[in-house]
């Protein structure tokens, strides 16, 4: 309940309307969030409020992946902590299960669902601001953005569960998460726009945090 509680929280945000701006950091001068010279989660930033391109609408519809990881995040730790406090995993080990097995099983079911309700977002999104403005619907491009960004959420989704695994504590897990997820977009935005510049270790540290691929991905950068 509390998972679909959140997303409906999020459809909410969307459905306020106007633009939106949640981790954003542009090269622009003249704050228009052109394609290609922003990064990060811009919704409704169109060139053309009347007739907005396909790639700003995308943009939108993928901008609320910025609050939909701490969704995933959190029904991934209640979802899979509840094998340790009710001991399912204890049963399973004994009935002669394998251990990885049952983390895989438990991994597959975990991400499915979480990749299910975030694509069914983003495509309803999608097809919201299309028909808003009476574009035509462009599958393609869009779906290749959706497989990219649950790609990410899939790998995201196994560092949780690892971190489970290894300190089968609830608060750690999603403080590490948290903490790691959010100083991705900090850091990023700072040197974006001269990573030739960086360190190794700063783009270590960025090429390993999901945000980094996100944040290029719901921006259009990737394409």
């Amino acid at each position: 309940y509390l998972t679909f509680a959140l997303i409906l929280a999020v459809f909410g945000i969307f459905s306020i309307g106007g633009q939106q701006q949640f981790v954003v950091s542009s090269s622009s001068l003249d704050e228009t969030w052109k394609i290609g010279e922003t990064v990060g989660f811009l919704a409704r930033a169109y060139s053309d409020t009347a007739h907005p391109m396909i790639e700003e609408i995308i943009r939108t519809a993928t901008s609320y992946t910025v609050f939909f990881w701490l969704i995933v995040l959190i029904f991934s730790v209640i979802f899979f902590s509840r094998e340790y406090t009710d001991s399912t995993i204890k049963i399973a080990i004994a009935s002669g299960q394998s251990r990885i097995k049952f983390f895989v099983a438990k991994y597959i079911v975990i991400t499915i669902t979480s990749i299910f309700l975030y694509f069914s977002f983003i495509m309803i999104a999608f097809i919201i601001e299309c028909a808003k403005f009476n574009i035509p619907i462009q599958l393609f491009p869009m779906l290749k953005i959706a497989g990219l960004n649950c790609m990410i959420m899939g790998a995201f989704i196994g560092i949780t569960l690892m971190l489970c695994v290894i300190f089968k504590h609830t608060a750690i897990v999603v403080g590490a998460m948290s903490l790691f997820t959010f100083s991705g977009p900090l850091i990023y935005m700072m040197t974006w726009d001269n990573m030739s510049a960086q360190s190794w270790r700063v783009l270590t540290y960025l090429k390993i945090n999901p945000m980094y691929y996100w944040m290029n991905t719901c921006s259009y950068n990737l394409i």
